[in-house]
């Protein structure tokens, strides 16, 4: 039960600190734009909820805060990097190649 709530609350620090509906929040305070920050309290209010509904023992519930953190943090730095991938071009680095011959005459050449 311990990794679901830590991807339930890694998910909505995700969708609170990079989510476009949220714009209004990360002007407001930035607070709402560092996924550590963010990741942090949304993981220790979960750990509260949890422990306090049973879910969790004492341990695990103050493991929540740092763990969400962690998780939302490296999540964030993935997500980065493949949105730097999918924007470029597939074909950048080697520009002059052809994927393939013109014609059959290419081929004997």
């Amino acid at each position: 039960m311990f990794f679901e709530i830590i991807l339930a609350t890694t998910g909505l620090t995700l969708c609170l600190t990079h989510g476009s509906i949220f714009t209004s929040l990360h002007n407001r305070a930035d607070f709402f734009r560092c996924s550590l920050c963010c990741g942090f309290w949304i993981g220790a209010i979960g750990g509260l909820v949890a422990y306090f509904t049973s879910t969790l023992d004492l341990a695990s519930a103050v493991c929540m805060a740092p763990a969400t953190s962690l998780v939302a943090q490296l999540s964030a730095i993935l997500l980065a990097a493949l949105s730097r991938i999918a924007q470029e071009p597939l074909h950048a680095e080697y520009p002059s190649i052809e994927l393939l011959p013109d014609s059959d005459s290419d081929l004997k050449s």
